[in-house]
Order: structure tokens, then C-alpha cells, then sequence
């Protein structure tokens, strides 16, 4: 409680355990916070100083860039990107914007950088993985399984890799380094997957997949007419199905079936060509 002397107020100091026997506050306490909090201003300034010689020291003025995990691109292109940072000091070197300007390249789908003591950049690219090609713009383009728009495909690629339609670019028109909705590759993919190795009616390879459905994916298959439709994914559900159906239609003569739906659980819908429309070739899909 505040004790009254004359004008003034006297505030009670409240017994702690660094007071003491005597009740003053140690003096040697103070001091040694004061010393420790000096102690670390000067190794700061000693860090500092320390880091502004080795900034200037040529010792560690980058002499080598080190790349892996370029395959497709060439190593040149990857350097032209990085930029001049030879001879500059390796401590000075941005390695964030260094990683911004190489994940710029729609092949490249993450990087990682970083510095080797005392002269050597250390860079390691993943570049993505084409796994379908798709037309759009009137232009042929592939794709990896996030949905990212790569490059545009040349003839080679255009034959290796199944196709896809109806998808279109998330914005805008496409480009390379654009995007198409990821879920919809995403279930092409896992058609892809369940259907690998197959061959329709034992003789057609996939061709490629119409994601233009909002719950199916129709697969279609090289040199035939017949389209497979099954649910978005649920391979684990049709596949004995698919392939039960598939060993009885290869027994059956006549006209190939136009399609073929394992949209509903439990069924297996075949439809066949209208008896009087002539089905001359019904083959006319190729890759």
C-alpha cells in the first residue's frame, strides 16, 4: 500500500525472491543483462562484418553450374534462363528469382536450387511427363497428367501418345504452359491405366478418350467404330465386366458392336448398327 510522507507517495517495492536478505534489488543481476545484451550486439556486428568480407572475397565467385534431370530440354536453353551469374559472388546470388525464371519453362515442373561452398550452383530439374496429346485452337498439344498444356506435339509424339477430346483450356486459349481442368486428365488417366494392355474385341489398341461426358468416359479404340463408355472412376467396379462381355463378343459374327456401356452397375449395355444402314468399313478411326 502507497505510504503518505508530507507531498510526496512513496510506492512500496512488493517482496520478491531477487531482492534479497536486505531487500535491495541485486545490482549484479542488472549487470550481467546489461553485459549479455552487449555481448550479442557485438557478435551481430561481428556477423555482419564477417558476412560483408566474404561477400567481397573472389574465393567465392561462382565458377560452375552444376544441371541434372534435363532430358528433354537442353542444357544451353537451361543457362540461357539462369541468366550471367558466373564471377558473381555466391552469397549475393538471388536463388529465389533464379528458380522463378526456370519454373517459367512449361517443361519444367519444379526445380531445386542450391548453393555449394565455395563456387558451385548445384541445379536439379524435374521436367513434366507428356502423357496425352489433345487439339485445340486447330493446333496439337501435349499434355501431362496434371493437366498442364507443355508444347505443341510434333508428328512423332501426335502418333505415340492416346488422344483426347472435349477439354478446353481452364482460360483463355492455349498455350503452352497453360492449364485444362486437371479432373478430367486425371480420369482419362485412370482409363488409360485400367485399360493397359487391352485390345478391344482382342484386335483394336486404345486410341485415345472423349471426356466430353460429365459422369463417363468413352473410350475409343484404333481402326474400329465400336466406343466402350464406362463410369469416371470406378475401373475396380467394370473391369471383370469388360472383360467377361469382351471374350463373348469375340465369339459372335456379324457386324462389331457401336458400342459398348458399363455406365450402370450391374449391366452391360451392347449396341449394335441399325440393320439397314451399311457398315462398310465401321473401321475408320486411326491414329
Amino acid at each position: 500500500m502507497p505510504i503518505e510522507a508530507g507531498k510526496s507517495i512513496i510506492t512500496e517495492i512488493p517482496e520478491t525472491e531477487e531482492r534479497g536478505r536486505s531487500g535491495a534489488i541485486p545490482v549484479m543481476a542488472a549487470v550481467k543483462a546489461a553485459g549479455a545484451a552487449a555481448a550479442l550486439i557485438i557478435a551481430a556486428l561481428a556477423v555482419y562484418a564477417g558476412y560483408g568480407a566474404v561477400a567481397q572475397n573472389h574465393y567465392f565467385d561462382l565458377s560452375e553450374i552444376k544441371i541434372s534431370g534435363a532430358e528433354v530440354l537442353k542444357e544451353d536453353s537451361i543457362r540461357e534462363s539462369i541468366g550471367g551469374v558466373e564471377g558473381k559472388n555466391i552469397f549475393s546470388l538471388d536463388i529465389k528469382e533464379i528458380g522463378s525464371k526456370l519454373s517459367a519453362n512449361p517443361w519444367i515442373e519444379s526445380v531445386e536450387i542450391r548453393r555449394q561452398f565455395p563456387s558451385t550452383m548445384i541445379v536439379n530439374i524435374k521436367e513434366r511427363v507428356p502423357v496425352f496429346k489433345t487439339v485445340m485452337n486447330g493446333k496439337s498439344w501435349l499434355l501431362d497428367g496434371s493437366g498442364a498444356i507443355v508444347t505443341e506435339a510434333s508428328v512423332a509424339e501426335e502418333t505415340a501418345l492416346p488422344s483426347l477430346y472435349g477439354i478446353s483450356p481452364v482460360e483463355g486459349e492455349a498455350q503452352a504452359g497453360g492449364k485444362v481442368a486437371e479432373r478430367q486428365v486425371k480420369h482419362a488417366a485412370d482409363s488409360l491405366s485400367g485399360l493397359a494392355g487391352y485390345r478391344l474385341l482382342g484386335k483394336y489398341p486404345v486410341l485415345g478418350f472423349d471426356m466430353s461426358g460429365d459422369y463417363v468416359v468413352k473410350a475409343l479404340f484404333k481402326n474400329s467404330d465400336t466406343s466402350l463408355i464406362v463410369p469416371r472412376g470406378r475401373w475396380n467396379d467394370v473391369a471383370e465386366r469388360l472383360f467377361t462381355v469382351d471374350h463373348i463378343l469375340r465369339g459372335k459374327e456379324g457386324a462389331e458392336p457401336v458400342s459398348i456401356s458399363l455406365a450402370f452397375p450391374g449391366k452391360v449395355i451392347v449396341t449394335y448398327p441399325e440393320k439397314s444402314s451399311s457398315h462398310e468399313g465401321g473401321k475408320n478411326r486411326n491414329g
